[in-house]
């Protein structure tokens, strides 16, 4: 790897991560700002996943760039598509209950709650694709794929992808709810870097990460969620289960390979 910015996350990652998580925030920044501009919560929501689909784009030509798409961005095997589907239940399961009480959608139109899944499906998507693909691959391709190295880069890659969702506050979110996201977008962080680690492929765990994000958000729109301490660290504890069932998934010596020479 030779040209920007493959040489940089090879030659020093931890820059190359936080450069990517930043650049991606002042991005998702600049699109809710220009959501705001639409009166129309369905034209809110169309920019909001016209924005993100363009991130996403946008981090799947850094990771062609850095040669690592047939390492990172395969169309994954067919374990690494059955890995996700335990977690994948368990979040559709509990998620909508803890946020809304209910797995009824709310009752707004069916094309606006449509725009509200395509949104929060491109925001999981595009996620995968910056924290677990780039960031991820840069942490790992310098720290190796086993041992203390591996739990090092899931660590510092899930911090990153957590860190951005502070940014809520200033979009009226209640502070004891953006805590709790924190802590909970920290811990699912952990378990979907392992499971691309595990099936050696992000594909498999964005569709994870966007099919529940596009049913959640659809389930809880328009609902207000204010949290008391109780129900706040429910929430924010609420993805530990599938930590176990992640360190499992190590503790049987499933590893993604490292890069091929030519990254």
């Amino acid at each position: 790897m030779t040209a920007f910015p493959a040489n940089l996350a090879t030659g020093r990652p931890i820059l190359f991560s936080i450069s990517t998580t930043l650049i991606f925030t002042v991005f998702v920044i600049a699109t809710a700002v220009v959501q705001k501009t639409a009166s129309e919560p369905i034209t809110q929501e169309a920019l909001g996943a016209l924005g993100r689909t363009v991130i996403g784009a946008l981090a799947l030509a850094c990771l062609a760039n850095c040669g690592w798409l047939s390492w990172l961005a395969s169309g994954g095997s067919r374990t690494s598509w059955l890995l996700i589907l335990t977690p994948l239940l368990y979040l559709l399961a509990v998620y909508p209950l803890l946020f809304s009480g209910s797995y009824r959608l709310p009752p707004e139109d069916g094309t606006v709650l449509s725009m509200v899944a395509a949104n929060g499906f491109a925001a999981g998507v595009m996620e995968e694709l910056i924290f677990r693909g780039l960031v991820l691959g840069a942490l790992v391709l310098r720290w190796g794929v086993t041992g203390a190295g591996l739990w090092r880069a899931l660590v510092v890659s899930s911090l990153l992808f957590s860190a951005p969702h502070a940014l809520n506050v200033l979009f009226g979110a209640q502070a004891l709810t953006t805590l709790a996201q924190l802590v909970w977008a920290f811990l699912l962080g952990m378990v979907f870097g392992t499971l691309v680690v595990a099936g050696g492929s992000v594909w498999p765990v964005a569709a994870l990460h966007g099919i529940s994000n596009a049913l959640v958000h659809a389930n809880r729109y328009g609902h207000d969620l204010s949290l008391d301490m109780s129900s706040a660290v429910l929430l924010a504890l609420a993805p530990l289960p599938l930590v176990w069932y992640a360190w499992g998934l190590l503790h049987r010596g499933r590893r993604l390979p490292q890069a091929p020479v030519s990254a």
